[in-house]
């Protein structure tokens, strides 16, 4: 496992990377992005879990998926949630768009599996989806490499978030971009 971005976690070694990936992603969590990559479906991982890898400590309730607004739900994506075992957990059991938060269409499923973590997958919104992947923040453990939203990417769809608590996550987020010199 490596690290090719600067963070505040730059010192850690291998087995602590490793060891905050399995805190932060349940293991059918982690199976499903493998899967994802493995289908070369684009996402970013959003919400509590990025916000783990800025030294930000928080639990993961539902892990955030920020996906291509121009591609909608990818087929891939579907596909790799079906074999995976996942199922949609949307108001009306289907995978259509749910309207959460405004006009963002949110797609959630469940996994059967041990987390019982839901997976909540939404276009990037106003944010510019092929320049946020390419300033993706990579976490590479053992098999996988997770693509995670970039510090300022992070910041903004906190910002953007009308949530009490995403303004004080931007603000502590925007605090540490201060410390790094950003």
């Amino acid at each position: 496992m490596d690290w090719h971005s600067p963070s505040l976690f730059a010192l850690l070694g291998p087995q602590d990377w490793k060891n905050l990936v399995s805190r932060v992603i349940p293991e059918d969590c982690l199976e499903l992005l493998e899967g994802l990559n493995s289908a070369g479906v684009r996402y970013l991982l959003g919400g509590d879990a990025a916000l783990n890898f800025y030294g930000v400590g928080r639990a993961v309730g539902i892990l955030e998926l920020v996906t291509d607004p121009a591609a909608g739900v990818p087929s891939g994506f579907l596909e790799v949630l079906g074999r995976k075992g996942w199922v949609p957990a949307g108001h009306d059991g289907t995978a259509d768009p749910l309207t959460v938060g405004g006009d963002v269409p949110t797609w959630a499923f469940r996994s059967g599996q041990e987390s019982g973590i839901p997976v909540k997958a939404a276009p990037s919104g106003d944010m510019a989806f092929d320049p946020a992947f390419s300033r993706r923040l990579e976490v590479r453990c053992d098999r996988l490499t997770i693509p995670v939203l970039s510090l300022v990417d992070l910041i903004a769809v906190k910002r953007a978030s009308p949530g009490q608590r995403d303004n004080a996550d931007a603000g502590i987020l925007e605090r540490i971009l201060r410390m790094r010199g950003g």
